[in-house]
């Protein structure tokens, strides 16, 4: 506990009350889809005899998703800027994937959340 003294009186303040009183918690949880996947052994034997090496050392998957296309480009971009308005608006707390946000921000938060969500 603080106290700060004042000329009129003594009032303790508590950093965890003020926090309480001042501050939101915001989680956030992205669910990415995989965009290759690994040959199975029979198929990476396969291509390490066309190429006389041991399987141990080649490595083959397959692509799922063209990273390339403007559609998967347009939502990773929009993804990276919902993570960037997370981070930015927010500051860190112990929790993985928990941050706090001043309360007098969480409209703010909210309406450019809705925004990028609506872009999806």
């Amino acid at each position: 506990m603080i106290s700060v003294s004042s000329s009129s009186s003594t009032q303790p303040i508590t950093n965890s009350s003020d926090l309480r009183t001042q501050m939101g918690a915001v989680r956030l949880s992205v669910h990415w889809l995989g965009t290759s996947k690994a040959l199975p052994a029979s198929q990476q034997a396969e291509a390490a005899a066309t190429f006389g090496a041991s399987r141990e050392f080649l490595s083959a998957r397959k692509k799922l998703i063209d990273t390339r296309h403007p559609a998967y480009r347009q939502v990773s971009s929009i993804r990276t800027q919902i993570i960037s308005l997370w981070k930015g608006m927010t500051v860190p707390y112990p929790d993985p994937g928990l941050r706090l946000i001043r309360r007098d921000r969480i409209q703010i938060f909210e309406f450019e959340f809705q925004q990028l969500q609506q872009d999806l």
